[in-house]
């Protein structure tokens, strides 16, 4: 009798007898996921270099790229004390997302547009767990329509 349940990955590990046909099966819409992501990723690269680099910044993104500037300065000066009292004197916005920005400046330069990309690492975080909660819940299948789909009120200005 053959079985209506998809199999899973770990049924090779546990003896089940897995074939490389179902494998494939389950895995196509992860690979899927990975490839529409780095499509999205890639597009919003274009749209921020083709729209926005050199146009003014609007204020809520001058209020937080200079939060983001003073984070830097106070680790680079301070060291990690630095950073710290720089994060605790902001008052006035929410401190995380520039926070977050302090690696990609190290990494780029203290520069504005690679800071556009703060949000990039959590739409993949949230793709992949929407994908893996959906997929564990319901079939692969369904947690690639929902992992691809879990950024659709992430939209630019």
């Amino acid at each position: 009798m053959l079985s209506t349940r998809a199999p899973r990955p770990d049924d090779r590990l546990a003896g089940g007898d897995v074939s490389r046909e179902a494998l494939l099966r389950t895995w196509w819409p992860l690979g899927l996921l990975v490839v529409l992501l780095a499509l999205r990723i890639g597009l919003d690269a274009w749209w921020l270099r083709e729209f926005r680099y050199g146009f003014p910044m609007n204020t809520d993104e001058v209020g937080y790229l200079t939060i983001a500037f003073d984070d830097i300065q106070g680790l680079k000066t301070g060291g990690l004390a630095g950073l710290w009292h720089a994060f605790l004197d902001n008052r006035s916005q929410a401190p995380l997302v520039p926070l977050l920005a302090v690696p990609i400046q190290l990494v780029f330069g203290e520069k504005i547009f690679p800071s556009f990309f703060v949000q990039a690492p959590f739409l993949v975080l949230l793709a992949f767990a929407t994908y893996g909660l959906a997929s564990r819940l319901a079939n692969p299948v369904l947690g690639f329509a929902r992992g691809g789909r879990g950024d659709e009120h992430s939209r630019h200005d």
